[in-house]
C-alpha cells in the first residue's frame, strides 16, 4: 500500500508577509481616501478597497505565483495617483496630502516587496526564503521620511491666515464653488471689497482676476479671504489657477462684473 502523506503548506517567506501588510495598507487608505475625504459609497469604492484585500488573501494562501497580484495592484493604484498628482501640488499641508504621501510610500513597498517574494519564490526552496537584512532598515527610513514631509507640510505659512472673527467672516459676500461654473460676482468702482471664499472640497483652490492682481488660496476644507479694490468699471474674468487652462478658456471660471 502506498505511503500518501497530506501536502504541508510552506510558511510564508517575510517579503510575502510585507507585500500582504503593504496591500492592507493600501486598502485602508484607498478607503479613508474614497469614504473620508471623497465621501463616496459605490461599486468604484468597493472596487479601491476590495482588490488589495483579495490579492492580499491569495498571496496567504501561500500560492508561489501569488506574489505577482501585489505588483499589479501596486501598479493599478500607482496609475491612480499618477492621475491625482498634479492636485498635490495645491494641496501641500492640505487633507489630501498625507494619504497621498502614505499611499505612495506603500505602493513603492509593495512592488519591491511583491517582486522579491516573486522571485524568491521560484528560486529558493521555503527553508532558503529568508528577510533580506536591508529591508527593516529600508522600511524604517521610508517611514521616517514620509512621517517627516507629513510633519513639515503640516506647519501653517506666515501670512496665510488674517485674523479676522467669524462674526465678521460670516457677515462678508460669500464666493461659493459653484459661482466658478459660469457664475458673475458684481462690485463697485472704487471700494474695497471683502469677499468670504467657501472652499467645502477636499482639494485647494484660487480666485484670481489677473487684471486686478488678486490671488487669493481657497485652502481645502476652509474658508478664506479676498480683499481688493477695483479702480475702473469693467467686466473681469475670475477663476480657478488649478482648475482652469486659460488657453483653452476651459475649467473652473466666472465673470466679475465692476459697475
Amino acid at each position: 500500500m502506498s505511503d500518501v502523506r497530506p501536502r504541508v503548506r510552506a510558511p510564508l517567506s517575510a517579503l510575502s508577509k510585507t507585500t500582504i501588510a503593504a496591500l492592507a495598507g493600501i486598502a485602508a487608505a484607498m478607503g479613508y481616501v474614497a469614504l473620508g475625504l471623497i465621501k463616496s459609497v459605490d461599486p468604484m469604492t468597493g472596487v479601491m478597497i476590495g482588490v488589495p484585500l483579495l490579492a492580499a488573501g491569495l498571496i496567504g494562501v501561500g500560492w508561489r505565483w501569488a506574489p505577482a497580484l501585489g505588483v499589479l495592484v501596486s501598479v493599478l493604484v500607482g496609475a491612480f495617483l499618477g492621475l491625482i498628482g498634479a492636485e498635490i501640488p495645491h494641496n501641500v499641508g492640505g487633507p489630501l496630502f498625507a494619504p497621498f504621501v502614505v499611499l505612495v510610500v506603500l505602493v513603492l513597498v509593495c512592488l519591491t516587496a511583491g517582486l522579491a517574494a516573486l522571485v524568491q519564490n521560484y528560486t529558493r526552496p521555503a527553508a532558503e526564503r529568508r528577510m533580506p537584512r536591508a529591508l527593516p532598515f529600508a522600511l524604517t527610513a521610508l517611514a521616517a521620511f514620509a512621517a517627516g514631509l507629513i510633519a513639515l507640510a503640516s506647519v501653517p505659512e506666515s501670512g496665510v491666515r488674517m485674523g479676522i472673527s467669524p462674526e465678521v467672516m460670516a457677515g462678508l459676500p460669500a464666493v461659493t464653488l459653484d459661482k466658478f461654473e459660469g457664475g458673475e460676482l458684481r462690485v463697485r468702482a472704487g471700494e474695497t471689497v471683502a469677499l468670504r471664499l467657501e472652499n467645502p472640497d477636499f482639494v485647494a483652490h484660487s480666485f484670481d482676476v489677473d487684471e486686478l492682481n488678486v490671488h487669493a488660496p481657497m485652502p481645502a476644507g476652509e474658508q478664506s479671504l479676498a480683499i481688493f479694490t477695483a479702480a475702473q468699471p469693467g467686466t473681469y474674468i475670475f477663476y480657478c489657477a488649478p482648475h482652469y487652462d486659460k488657453a483653452s478658456g476651459q475649467g473652473m471660471r466666472g465673470t466679475l462684473i465692476v459697475e
